[in-house]
């Protein structure tokens, strides 16, 4: 399974994760996780989604390697103001999904689709 964009929920208001976010995730996490296909299946299921995507590591990685990053913008940001919210007690995840819809539009000028978390 390689295709471009991966759906990580169902509907009309489908989310994507690029491939490339795909890669890092499994790049970071290799060592939890079988692979891109279990990783996938994991975001798939709306139960495990945050549990993956709140990792500490995501984030250390994103700031240690920041040159080498090729992931989209959105998910850059939503990592980023995910865990901060996170740290704060504030564990909602649409708190970060609507600032992290924000500040994309502020920095790129285009509107993004809120994930469904």
């Amino acid at each position: 399974m390689k295709p471009n964009k991966i759906y990580i929920s169902p509907g009309k208001r489908a989310n994507l994760l690029t491939a490339q976010d795909i890669a890092f995730i499994h790049t970071v996490l290799e060592n939890e996780y079988c692979g891109p296909e279990e990783i996938c299946s994991m975001l798939n299921d709306k139960n495990l989604r945050l549990k993956l995507l709140d990792k500490k590591t995501l984030v250390q990685s994103l700031i240690k390697n920041k040159e080498m990053l090729n992931i989209s913008n959105y998910f850059y940001y939503f990592l980023l103001c995910r865990r901060v919210m996170v740290e704060a007690g504030l564990n909602n995840p649409a708190f970060a999904n609507n600032i992290t819809a924000f500040l994309f539009w502020k920095c790129t000028g285009c509107i993004a689709r809120s994930w469904n978390l």
